[in-house]
């Protein structure tokens, strides 16, 4: 047989390695959190406060990126998060920002680990703009992420306050539906200045008396001075 019509021989690829139970019911929480089942959004929550890190979980299967965090703030409510790893511990305190709001434009609100962040400017009248900071808080493998979290270590402010105090006002957070409420308002309108009156014409038929009379007197005066 002809060595030129021989096939080559199929390279075999290596087979891929046997899921353990532990991959298996780690692939299965994955999922689960993808899907959200059992879980809900949480609503009416402040802009700014300081929480609680009451639960950490490291999510298995997740590029060793993620861990599900469970947060508790004011009047006892708790929630779950999806954050990086590594930059929070069960235990501590922690400064949480809602996906509503928007922060000044401080490097502090640029932590690499707990945000990402993207600018808008906010133009409020002639001469008059803000830049602002918002969060972006999509995860795709937890759906339901409501906002951020950062260390306590960059807001010295913030140490002394307990679990569940709101802290907008004292870091200069707004809620981005009102700044876009300000910008949609109707400017105050300018009062324009009025135009000045026009000139008043003299009427033709007194314009020819005005003449007739300046010729008269001119001509009365030329008389009296000839005698």
């Amino acid at each position: 047989m002809n060595k030129e019509n021989e096939r080559p021989e199929k390279p075999e690829w290596p087979k891929k390695p046997e899921r353990t139970p532990e991959d298996v019911i780690a692939i299965a929480y994955l999922d689960k959190l993808r899907r959200g089942e059992g879980e809900t959004m949480p609503t009416a929550l402040p802009l700014a406060c300081i929480v609680r890190v009451v639960a950490y979980k490291e999510i298995p299967k997740a590029n060793e990126r993620y861990a599900l965090v469970t947060v508790r703030g004011s009047l006892g409510i708790s929630w779950k998060m999806c954050v990086n790893r590594n930059y929070l511990k069960k235990g501590m305190n922690a400064l949480f920002v809602a996906k509503g709001a928007a922060m000044p434009e401080e490097a502090r609100y640029r932590h690499p680990e707990a945000a990402k962040v993207k600018v808008r400017v906010f133009r409020f009248g002639p001469g008059i703009k803000e830049r602002r900071l918002l969060p972006i808080v999509n995860r795709t493998i937890y759906h339901f992420n409501n906002g951020l979290l950062y260390p306590l270590d960059d807001f010295p402010e913030l140490r002394r306050m307990r679990e569940g105090t709101i802290c907008a006002a004292e870091l200069r957070i707004d809620s981005l539906k009102e700044l876009h409420a300000r910008v949609a308002a109707p400017k105050p309108k300018q009062k324009k200045k009025a135009a000045p009156a026009p000139e008043a014409k003299p009427d033709a038929a007194e314009g020819f008396i005005a003449k007739v009379r300046r010729r008269y007197i001119r001509a009365w005066r030329a008389e009296e001075s000839e005698e």
